[in-house]
């Protein structure tokens, strides 16, 4: 089981990443090499979106055979953030202040 002290752990490190749109590279690495530390199978897939933006992107995509019997989950989320601007009162790389962490994503 993961610690209070690990996962703010984890999410400052994560928040310490600039991940803006179209620059998340780094972060995929970062998540995935994590999740290999923790012994579950990650990787990463390219990918190439050629109708709108001509992006080549990354997911890190995990997967978990179960038992087979009951329903499939997927879970999905996104690493990028929004690029720096002005306006911040708080650190955006991550500042803890009591019991929150505050940063872009």
């Amino acid at each position: 089981m993961i610690s209070k002290k690990d996962t703010t752990s984890l999410l400052r490190q994560l928040v310490e990443i600039q991940s803006p749109y179209f620059g998340e590279d780094r972060i995929m690495d970062f998540v995935k090499e994590w999740l290999l530390r923790q012994a579950l199978p990650a990787e990463i897939r390219e990918y190439h979106e050629d109708k709108i933006t001509d992006f080549h992107g990354k997911n890190v995509v995990l997967e978990l055979k179960g038992s087979g019997e009951g329903p499939v989950i997927h879970i999905n989320g996104h690493l990028d953030t929004v690029n720096l601007c002005q306006g911040w009162t708080r650190n955006p790389e991550g500042e803890i202040r009591g019991d929150r962490l505050y940063g872009v994503g």
